[in-house]
């Protein structure tokens, strides 16, 4: 099995699951305008955005490869 296409698809996929926890962080950020006590929800988002996206990131970029992935890595993408 070849890992660095697991590790690579695993990256592009925590890449879009942390751009995806903007959403709730700008929901956050406008009702704290309303109410300051809902601003560490959106710290707490904001700070989970960083850390997934830099992980996708780095996962992504140092596991580049130039194959197509087969059933073994598709198993192991989804286990």
């Amino acid at each position: 099995m070849r890992f660095k296409v697991v590790l690579n698809i695993l990256g592009i996929i925590l890449k879009y699951i942390g751009v995806m926890m903007l959403i709730p962080a700008l929901v956050g950020y406008y009702y704290s305008r309303q109410d300051p006590a809902q601003f560490p929800s959106v710290m707490v988002f904001t700070y989970s955005f960083l850390v997934t996206t830099s992980v996708g990131l780095v996962l992504q970029y140092t596991n580049r490869s130039s194959g197509e992935f087969r059933n073994r890595e598709s198993f192991c993408i989804v286990a």
